[in-house]
C-alpha cells in the first residue's frame, strides 16, 4: 500500500473513530461503550496501514475528543484506557506464554487505571476518606471488577480480530491495492 493510500485510509478511520467518540453524548451508556468501539476502529487501521498510522490517528482522535466531545468521560476513557490498548494488544499477544501475556495485559491496564485514578484525585482534590464505605475501599473493588471486564474486552477484541481478518480484511486489501 502506498503512502498516499495509507494517508487516505488513516484519515477515513480517524474520522470514523472521532465520529463515534463525538456520538458518545447522545448514545445511552456511551461513556464506556463508545470508546471501546472507537479503539477497535484504530485496531483495524493498524492492520491495514500499520501501527505508525494508527498511533497518529489515536493522537488525532484524542485531541478531537478533548476539544469537541460533549461527554468528557468518554474522551478520557478513550485517551487513557481503550484508545491505545488495541494498538498494544498485538505485541502483547505475541508473547509465547499465555500466562505472561495476560499478566502483561493486566499490568498495562491496571497501570493506566491507577494513573487515571490518581490524576483525577489530584485534579479534583478528593479526600482519601471519600473512597471508603464501611471500611471497604471502593476504588479497589471497582478496579477488581474492571479487571474482569477488561479480560472480557480483550477476549472480544480477539474474536473480532479473527472474524475481521477471516472475512473482511481480504476484501479491504483487494480494494486498496
Amino acid at each position: 500500500m502506498s503512502s498516499v493510500q495509507k494517508l487516505a485510509l488513516g484519515g477515513m478511520f480517524t474520522a470514523l473513530s472521532a465520529m463515534l467518540l463525538l456520538a458518545a453524548g447522545i448514545i445511552p451508556a456511551g461513556s464506556y461503550a463508545v470508546p471501546l468501539a472507537a479503539g477497535a476502529v484504530l485496531m483495524v487501521l493498524s492492520w491495514c496501514a500499520g501501527s505508525g498510522c494508527a498511533a497518529a490517528a489515536y493522537a488525532a482522535v484524542s485531541l478531537i475528543g478533548l476539544l469537541f466531545c460533549a461527554d468528557k468521560e468518554a474522551a478520557m476513557c478513550f485517551i487513557f484506557l481503550f484508545g491505545y490498548y488495541p494498538l498494544v494488544k498485538k505485541p502483547l499477544d505475541s508473547i509465547k506464554s499465555r500466562i505472561l501475556s495476560y499478566f502483561m495485559k493486566l499490568a498495562v491496564f491496571n497501570a493506566a487505571a491507577a494513573g487515571v485514578f490518581f490524576v483525577l484525585k489530584l485534579v479534583f482534590l478528593i479526600p482519601d476518606n471519600a473512597f471508603d464505605i464501611f471500611g471497604i475501599s471502593l476504588p479497589l473493588v471497582t478496579l477488581m471488577s474492571f479487571n474482569i471486564f477488561f479480560l472480557i474486552y480483550d477476549t472480544a477484541l480477539g474474536v473480532f480480530e479473527r472474524r475481521y481478518k477471516g472475512k473482511v480484511y481480504k476484501l479491504v486489501t483487494k480494494i486498496w491495492r
